[in-house]
């Protein structure tokens, strides 16, 4: 085949095109997708009114940025103690669990008039669950999935990414119309379905025998750092998130600063989605490792750069949002990194090592959300946005040389 018969193939049948094709065939795999898509898309929404509810009592872009910080902090720690679950137990059992305690803390802020901080107080409630369904998630798909798994954790990822357009964008004109509560009403609902789809899946279990929080713990440590081909991978995914969380945190204060309502806010906040879409899209298919990682690399030093350079010049929101964009594409490129660490991870310690990642990442970010919050808070919205794009440009050359180093073998 010519290299114009296969760019000509790739044009008329995308590899995403393919995956979401194989991949949604499967009943178990197109009810965990129908769950992700109802679940995360008012996930989104959620944490932009969530947002906004803060900001609108306290006025406070520190404050607004804590919403995202105590979202994600009990990822840290908690996290992993919930997470070693979905090792111990069916994996869609502690999904559910999980799904009806993250309805119940939305349902909560939504009909009780709370002040900020019990607002934020309800956030970490849900938060505290959040890292059970991930983990069992994350390790299901390989079980359920098959041979099918990198195509699957393409689709799932750019299901996320869709969510995060649509949760943003609708959630941003909900809240033209609406009370945030009313939006988090929404939300609690589509936790509900999610819950009563992955009820119905296959039974699927990690099969551990170990099943004592701290062996689970200790193994799924030894794991992750015991394989420089699972070390490295995992260190690149976290240390790159400094641009794109303050990105995500300051949206609300940045736009309000502008002079922009609650709708241009989520047009802005789903501009990553956008492209990540798109990125996905013409993403190339497995390739080695050798070669995934080289890929990803050269790609997240190029986004970082062209982010950090178009914010230090603080531009109008029109050029900010070329900004934005970009780092929709640098969240989908780590997405082949997450495939070669779920391959080379062992069954039995699976959730829990993905609990930890996760811990690692939520741990970064809720940094950077913090960070870019006092940033903003002692500057401007504008600066801050800047000086966080410094910060992943940093990591991503930092980690170059070890990365570069990686062989097969």
């Amino acid at each position: 085949m010519t290299s114009v018969q296969r760019l000509a193939r790739r044009v008329a049948a995308p590899p995403l095109v393919r995956h979401y094709g194989t991949t949604l065939r499967s009943q178990p795999l197109r009810r965990l997708w129908v769950a992700a898509l109802a679940s995360e898309a008012g996930d989104w929404a959620a944490v932009l009114a969530l947002t906004l509810l803060v900001y609108r009592q306290t006025h406070s872009p520190l404050a607004a940025a804590a919403v995202t910080a105590v979202t994600v902090l009990p990822q840290l720690g908690i996290g992993q103690l919930m997470s070693t679950l979905a090792d111990r137990y069916e994996h869609r059992r502690v999904m559910a669990a999980a799904d009806i305690t993250q309805a119940a803390a939305f349902l909560l802020v939504a009909l009780v008039p709370l002040p900020a901080a019990a607002v934020l107080a309800a956030a970490f409630l849900s938060g505290c669950a959040a890292p059970a369904f991930k983990a069992a998630r994350s390790a299901a798909l390989p079980q359920l999935a098959g041979q099918r798994y990198d195509g699957a954790l393409m689709v799932f990822n750019s299901t996320t990414q869709l969510c995060v357009l649509g949760g943003f964008s609708i959630g941003g004109a909900l809240l033209a119309v609406l009370h945030p509560a009313g939006v988090l009403a929404l939300n609690a609902a589509t936790f509900g379905l999610s819950a009563a789809l992955v009820s119905s899946l296959p039974p699927t279990s990690s099969g551990a025998t170990q099943h004592s929080v701290r062996g689970l713990l200790r193994a799924a440590a030894r794991a992750l750092w015991g394989d420089r081909w699972v070390r490295y991978p995992v260190l690149v995914v976290n240390l790159s998130v400094f641009g794109p969380m303050a990105a995500e945190t300051l949206v609300i204060p940045y736009t309000t600063r502008e002079g922009h309502g609650a709708a241009v806010a989520g047009l802005l906040a789903a501009a990553p989605g956008l492209t990540a879409l798109v990125t996905a899209i013409v993403l190339p298919q497995r390739r080695t490792d050798t070669a995934t990682v080289r890929m990803v690399l050269a790609a997240l030093g190029a986004v970082t750069t062209v982010a950090a350079v178009l914010l230090l010049l603080r531009p109008p929101l029109a050029v900010a949002a070329v900004a934005f964009c970009v780092y929709g594409v640098a969240g989908v490129m780590t997405v082949p990194l997450v495939g070669v660490v779920g391959r080379r991870l062992p069954a039995t310690v699976r959730a829990t090592a993905f609990s930890i990642i996760q811990g690692m990442l939520v741990g970064a970010s809720a940094a950077a959300a913090l960070l870019s919050g006092a940033l903003a808070q002692l500057t401007t919205p504008a600066a801050a946005l800047g000086c966080m794009a410094l910060l992943s440009v940093g990591a991503v050359a930092a980690l170059a040389p070890p990365l570069l180093r990686l062989r097969e073998g």
